[in-house]
This record gives C-alpha cells, sequence and structure tokens, in this order.
C-alpha cells in the first residue's frame, strides 16, 4: 500500500508539495479523479492538529462520488496516526519533534 502523506491540487495534478513551495513537489497523479478511486482510506488534517477521516470525496463538478469508507469509520491508519498525535498531546507518547509546548 501506497502512504502519501499529504496532497494537493495543483494546476489539474495530484501533488505534495514540499514545505509549501510550489516549485518543489512530487506529481502523484496527472488524473487526481482516478488516484482517488484507488484510495483505501483518507483523512484530512490542519493546522489544528488533528485528523479527520474521509468517508466519500463528491466531484460536482463532473457527478461522480468516490466513497472511502465503505462503513462509514475511520481505517487502520487514520486510526493510528489519531491515536499517535492523542498520545504526543497528552504527554503519554514522546514528542521527539518538539512540537508541544506547555503555557502556563
Amino acid at each position: 500500500m501506497l502512504v502519501i502523506p499529504a496532497i494537493d491540487l495543483k494546476d489539474g495534478q495530484a501533488v505534495r508539495l514540499f514545505k509549501g513551495d510550489y516549485q518543489q513537489k512530487t506529481v502523484y497523479s496527472d488524473h487526481p479523479e482516478e488516484l482517488a478511486q484507488t484510495f483505501e482510506e483518507a483523512g484530512a488534517c490542519g493546522t489544528a492538529a488533528v485528523i479527520s477521516p474521509i468517508q466519500r470525496i463528491d466531484d460536482l463538478e463532473n457527478g461522480k462520488s468516490y466513497v472511502i469508507s465503505k462503513d462509514g469509520k475511520p481505517g487502520p491508519i487514520c486510526t493510528k496516526l489519531y491515536n499517535k498525535l492523542r498520545g504526543i498531546q497528552y504527554g503519554d507518547e514522546p514528542d521527539t519533534h518538539g512540537w508541544v509546548t506547555i503555557v502556563e
């Protein structure tokens, strides 16, 4: 299974940007809609430091829907990432990257 850490849609391609730099990208597909059909799991995350599983992706422009989670529940990878992140946030897992700052 290929795990794509994060993708963006740019100029009709599914890409991963290196540190947000549009000039440094890895192209995963020239056909993002076909790539979406291969997903076994998908999650959305951002600056709030959470991960939310994605049940389906709707392509409104082309009238297509790509079901990622057949049962509506997070898969094993999303669950593992969620548990790891929460463990770091609550101090149950080591913070090896210095993400957590204690505010008093």
